[in-house]
């Protein structure tokens, strides 16, 4: 993963990582860490995500590629204030 990391929260927010700061390949899955700030981690335990948009180099063209993933199940908001 590369780039920036956009979290579209159901209360109609919108949180913003420009880039992150570690990423690896692990057992054929990528892995990016990106920061985010004590605003953001508070909005995230008041909504739940909506959506995840990103942006992943494809290992067989080297291209960027924009992609969403949507939460339609899971609670994000409880979780992310159970672990602070």
């Amino acid at each position: 993963m590369s780039d920036k990391l956009i979290l579209y929260l159901n209360d109609g927010n919108v949180i913003t990582s420009n880039k992150p700061d570690i990423t690896d390949y692990v057992d054929k899955n990528c892995v990016s860490i990106y920061p985010l700030t004590n605003d953001d981690i508070s909005k995230l335990t008041k909504s739940d995500i909506n959506t995840i948009r990103y942006t992943i180099v494809t290992s067989s063209t080297y291209e960027n590629e924009a992609r969403t993933a949507k939460n339609t199940k899971l609670g994000t908001y409880e979780i992310i204030k159970d672990i602070l």
